[in-house]
């Protein structure tokens, strides 16, 4: 009997860019070779802005050779880290997503420079110490937190001394259903499959991870995702 398709995986192959930025304009019907090209545009903001910020809270003089991106989708992130010439490693668990990022990185001329692996496969003490940057945005609050901790902890033990991990996580929610919900649903992409899971995550739990493995300062960026409480949480490995 085949095994059933990761809900992720159904998304990359109906979706993959807007299953990343839910925005009408990255919808299949709707994408524009400019639409496309913004989308990948912020993947380079998103980049140059938690670099400045690593630097500026917890990793002064941080220098970013190889970097690992995880849950990174249709490479938008992987493909700007490379442009800056910085070996990439992405981990996604949809096999077309890390497809669909091997072509885009090979269209932007960085394919030599990116490297996907499908999270089931990644052999995690392969990766231990080897990046200066571990970064995760808009990813865990798709997974169940009692998968998303342990995940945690082996992202952290992926930096290299000296290196910077950004996590970015969901740690509130003031969510309420509108009234026309039903009716959005159906003309929505992918109205069809089950709505993405959206986990809170405990912050607590978090910086004890993070002390766990000898972190000492912790930055923490606030701010908003939809209705949702979000952070972005920078800390450096003691070199």
């Amino acid at each position: 009997m085949t095994a059933p398709l990761h809900l992720w995986e159904r998304y990359a192959r109906a979706e993959p860019f807007w299953a990343v930025l839910t925005e009408p304009r990255f919808s299949r019907v709707a994408l524009t070779p400019d639409a496309l090209e913004v989308f990948y545009a912020s993947g380079r903001q998103h980049v140059d802005r938690v670099i400045e910020v690593a630097r500026a809270s917890v990793a002064p003089g941080l220098t970013v050779r190889r970097a690992l991106d995880f849950g990174c989708g249709a490479g938008r992130l992987t493909a700007a880290l490379a442009e800056r010439g910085i070996d990439v490693t992405g981990i996604d668990v949809a096999p077309s997503m890390l497809e669909e990022a091997a072509r885009q990185s090979a269209r932007r001329g960085v394919a030599a420079r990116c490297a996907y692996l499908r999270l089931e496969e990644v052999e995690w003490s392969a990766h231990a110490g080897r990046y200066d940057l571990v970064h995760s945005y808009i990813v865990l609050q798709h997974i169940p937190p009692d998968e998303g901790y342990p995940l945690i902890e082996r992202l952290l033990g992926c930096l290299a001394p000296g290196g910077a991990v950004a996590l970015h996580l969901l740690y509130a929610s003031a969510y309420q259903a509108p009234p026309d919900v039903e009716a959005e649903a159906q003309v929505r992409p992918c109205a069809d499959l089950p709505p993405m899971l959206m986990a809170t995550y405990d912050v607590n739990r978090v910086i004890a991870a993070c002390r766990a493995v000898g972190m000492r300062a912790l930055h923490l960026e606030l701010g908003e995702h939809g209705p949702y409480a979000g952070a972005m949480v920078y800390a450096q490995r003691p070199a």
